[in-house]
């Protein structure tokens, strides 16, 4: 039995209003075969016992124990479930129908970057099976090798933060262009998908010094300032960051995502696309330092201690909830990027690959994967409003960048575990 410890574990886990899920909505370009995907799942879970748990009450905590049900592939893609009885009581659900695979998880479990090595082995086994042949995965990660306590072990605990300078505070953000108050009366999500090709964007991008993070922030930047050209200086972006390297380890399957916030002004505004990049590049080069990283991980393993010191579940969710509902609210939108992968020879018979947040506070994200020679880009938020999807369609054409493919979705909210 381990003890959630790590303060993003508790701020996903503690009450179903701050529960946060992701789920990978991949498409092929045929039907899946659902008894080989269950043979495929049956042989993945296996290499991933960190991941065979269910999350139950000790006392006034929360703790995550082994799973002994089977991990079952279900056949609702288009509406997952996450609720406890409905589940196996898992933190993650796979499920396939038509050419529809869709990988949900709990946040508490893991994060973008640490459920892609789940995927693949998924894939694998799926390839091998279906084709009958060698799918090529670079990395995968199968059945019966050796795990290593770094992959397994929380690094938070680990994690000295005893000589670590803590941050001063930060003045919290005023005047910021929010819209979790714009939810959909139903809790749908709108999803907006974008494809691009990888060789003329990343083309594009080096001719400016760009990276995917930082020419997407552009463009959502100023897609927002020319639809809410009075907010300018209330666009407020977070940039995710992997924690990893601060916290000393490589391969941790653990939550460990932090932010970089960079706020948009009217003189940003006025700077070329160059310029403008050099700008964002470089605070998200900052922001990741590991030497920057470190104060923030030893302030929030201080706050996780401070939280873990309560006596009742009650204030720990009070703590939780107060903190979550602050941090929301101190944005705009997200940009995330986990990184190209290679997903071998099962890559070519994806015909998309979509990556959606849900949290029961929706917000607007910009959600970015890529393999092969694609780009695949997923704008979503809780409102009904195709304006920003359109001009950033626009925005990214307007820099000589084609969108091979281009789709909207309205997504049914995943319902949520219930743990009070």
């Amino acid at each position: 039995m381990e003890e959630l410890f790590s303060s993003q574990c508790m701020f996903y886990s503690l009450n179903r209003k701050y529960a946060a899920y992701e789920q990978s909505r991949i498409t092929f370009d045929e039907n899946i075969t659902s008894a080989e995907m269950q043979k495929a799942l049956t042989d993945t879970i296996q290499r991933y016992p960190y991941f065979k748990v269910k999350l139950v009450k000790k006392g006034e905590s929360y703790c995550l124990e082994e799973n002994e049900k089977p991990l079952i592939l279900y056949n609702d893609p288009e509406h997952p479930t996450m609720e406890p009885d409905a589940n196996n009581a898992y933190l993650l659900r796979i499920s396939a129908a038509g050419c529809l695979l869709n990988v949900c998880f709990c946040h508490a479990l893991a994060d973008g970057r640490s459920i892609m090595p789940f995927i693949k082995t998924l894939f694998y086994y799926y390839y091998r099976c279906h084709y009958n042949d060698d799918p090529e995965i670079p990395d995968v990660r199968l059945a019966g090798e050796e795990i290593s306590r770094e992959e397994i072990d929380d690094p938070f605990l680990s994690f000295d933060a005893s000589s670590i300078q803590k941050p001063q505070a930060r003045p919290t953000e005023q005047n910021v262009l929010f819209f979790g108050g714009r939810g959909d009366p139903e809790q749908r999500l709108f999803a907006h998908e974008f494809t691009l090709n990888s060789i003329s964007f990343m083309q594009y991008a080096h001719s400016i010094g760009a990276s995917p993070n930082s020419l997407f922030v552009i463009f959502l930047y100023r897609t927002l300032a020319k639809i809410y050209p009075e907010r300018i200086n209330d666009i407020v972006l977070t940039v995710s960051v992997d924690q990893r390297k601060a916290l000393g380890v490589q391969n941790s399957h653990h939550c460990t995502v932090g932010v970089i916030t960079i706020r948009y002004s009217k003189e940003m505004a006025l700077l070329s696309t160059e310029k403008l990049n050099t700008v964002i590049r470089d605070r998200i080069r900052t922001g990741s330092d590991v030497e920057v990283l470190k104060p923030q991980l030893a302030q929030s393993k201080m706050f996780a201690e401070y939280i873990r010191s309560k006596k009742t579940l009650a204030e720990k969710n009070a703590l939780c909830s107060n903190v979550i509902t602050n941090a929301m609210q101190s944005f705009t939108g997200s940009v995330s990027y986990p990184g190209q992968m290679n997903f071998g020879k099962i890559g070519s018979h994806i015909t998309a690959f979509n990556l959606i947040a849900n949290s029961i506070i929706p917000y607007l994200s910009l959600e970015i994967l890529s393999f092969d020679t694609r780009f695949f880009i997923t704008l979503q938020h809780g409102f009904d409003d195709d304006r920003i999807a359109d001009e950033l369609k626009n925005q990214i054409e307007s820099a000589g960048l084609e969108c091979c493919r281009y789709e909207k979705e309205v997504i049914p909210n995943v319902p949520f575990r219930d743990m009070d």
